[in-house]
């Protein structure tokens, strides 16, 4: 249609994935998180997203219900599976936090076809068990060439 200009992607995007669990139980070692949780009666069984671009991640948000008074949780991104150490953060009486990568490292890379995650491990001390928690990633897809 003439003087209309065409519509054009942007060569990257922002985006958000969430991974929830319903009541953070003592004593978990690497349990994956799930896409998308109700509670623990109803639990979706997929624990990854795949990523149809390749990317990076670029930061992680950590929500709890409720914060505990003792023990310790640490919630990391995986990919295929494997989390990145960069990207795990400790809570012990906090119900949020965030961290950034740097934008200009991109040093978490993602190809098109890895399955991305999340995975928590709490130690035996840990007495949030009525919380419930959200994982979201942040990462960045590159479309260029679509």
């Amino acid at each position: 249609m003439a003087g209309r200009l065409p519509v054009v992607p942007p060569s990257v995007t922002l985006s958000g994935i969430r991974y929830a669990r319903y009541a953070i139980a003592a004593n978990l070692t690497d349990q994956q998180l799930n896409v998308q949780e109700v509670n623990a009666d109803a639990t979706q069984s997929v624990s990854g997203v795949t990523a149809p671009f390749p990317g990076w991640i670029v930061g992680i948000s950590v929500d709890l219900s409720e914060g505990a008074t003792a023990g310790q949780l640490t919630a990391g991104l995986t990919i295929n599976g494997t989390e990145q150490p960069d990207t795990t953060q400790t809570i012990t009486t906090e119900t949020s936090k965030t961290a950034t990568f740097p934008a200009a490292s991109y040093n978490i890379p993602f190809a098109a076809g890895d399955v991305l995650g999340a995975e928590i491990t709490s130690d035996d001390s840990w007495d949030g068990t009525s919380s419930d928690i959200v994982v979201t990633a942040w990462v960045i897809f590159n479309l260029a060439g679509l």
